[in-house]
C-alpha cells in the first residue's frame, strides 16, 4: 500500500499546474505552457511523486473566498 502523499511534499499532485483528466479519460497532465508541444496536449504527469524544477504548490482555495 502507497503512502499517502502530504501537503507539504514537492510532487507532482501538489503543484499549481496540475491538470486532473482523469474524469474524462486523459489521466494527470503538466499545465506548464512551455512544455506542450505545438498544437498538442499537454503532457503525461509520469507519477504520483513525479516532480520537476517548475514546481509552485497550489494556492489555498480559502485565500479566494476571503
Amino acid at each position: 500500500m502507497e503512502k499517502k502523499i502530504d501537503l507539504e511534499e514537492k510532487v507532482c499532485m501538489n503543484c499549481e499546474h496540475m491538470i486532473w483528466m482523469v474524469g474524462i479519460g486523459f489521466g494527470v497532465r503538466c499545465g506548464l505552457p512551455e512544455k506542450r508541444e505545438y498544437g498538442g496536449m499537454a503532457p503525461l504527469v509520469p507519477s504520483r511523486r513525479y516532480t520537476c524544477e517548475k514546481f509552485e504548490y497550489k494556492k489555498e482555495l480559502e485565500k479566494d473566498y476571503e
